[in-house]
């Protein structure tokens, strides 16, 4: 089990090194059930709009996998973040999700904004002939410092 799992990460690995839509990845992190996330962010602008100075908004992802790659479900952190150069301020934060995956199912969601930083948390479950098999929680943040730059 430790082993398929270890070269599913070096093969995933791989691929983030070598596919250029993959390289937004920021980690990906193993499970301890078969599976594994990648973590993304990524800047969108509203609207189209690439004028607004000091006001950045962003969208950090999390992709759950099952172990042979297929992607199951994904929680997005959408971040509006204002910024002057002394400080920075969230305005606003929420979450979206998608399920790919029919064995899993939604729970619980939700999203906050809190000084310079956008917080959101979400729960899934993950059922088998109608038993439940884990229930997930899973929580993303995303920072702006007052130059506008986000981890």
């Amino acid at each position: 089990m430790k082993k398929s799992l270890s070269i599913i990460l070096i093969l995933v690995l791989t691929v983030v090194s070598i596919s250029p839509s993959a390289t937004k990845a920021d980690s990906v992190i193993a499970t301890e059930c078969d599976g594994y996330y990648i973590v993304e962010l990524h800047e969108e602008h509203p609207e189209g709009d690439t004028s607004v100075r000091g006001f950045r908004y962003f969208v950090k992802t999390l992709s759950r996998y099952s172990s042979d790659g297929q992607k199951e479900w994904e929680m997005k952190l959408h971040g509006s973040f204002s910024f002057d150069g002394t400080s920075a301020t969230c305005t606003d934060a929420s979450v979206t999700y998608s399920i790919y995956n029919s064995n899993w199912h939604f729970v619980s969601k939700s999203a906050w904004p809190s000084g310079n930083t956008a917080n959101g948390t979400i729960t899934l479950k993950e059922t088998y002939l109608g038993f439940t098999l884990q229930t997930v929680t899973k929580s993303l943040t995303i920072t702006c410092d007052a130059d506008g730059n986000v981890s």
